[in-house]
């Protein structure tokens, strides 16, 4: 019982938080772009910038998602 409520919660999850990135053509929150920006920045200066802001004194997601796009091909992640 506990594994199925377990599920149902992670499929819940998922279909409220995920699946609009990946159905809708364009990101639709601020927070979004922003974090796009960022990553744009990671791979075309192929460093952090901490003075900018303060989210770039933990790139370590950035970094690797701009590494997971291009390892994918991506050119325009939005």
């Amino acid at each position: 019982m506990r594994l199925l409520l377990g599920l149902v919660l992670v499929v819940t999850v998922v279909s409220l938080h995920a699946l609009p990135a990946v159905v809708e053509e364009e990101p639709r929150f601020a927070t979004a772009w922003q974090h796009l920006g960022f990553l744009e920045y990671l791979d075309r200066a192929g460093g952090s910038a901490p003075a900018l802001d303060a989210r770039w004194s933990w790139p370590g997601f950035f970094a690797a998602a701009a590494f997971v796009l291009r390892a994918c091909g991506v050119s325009d992640p939005a």
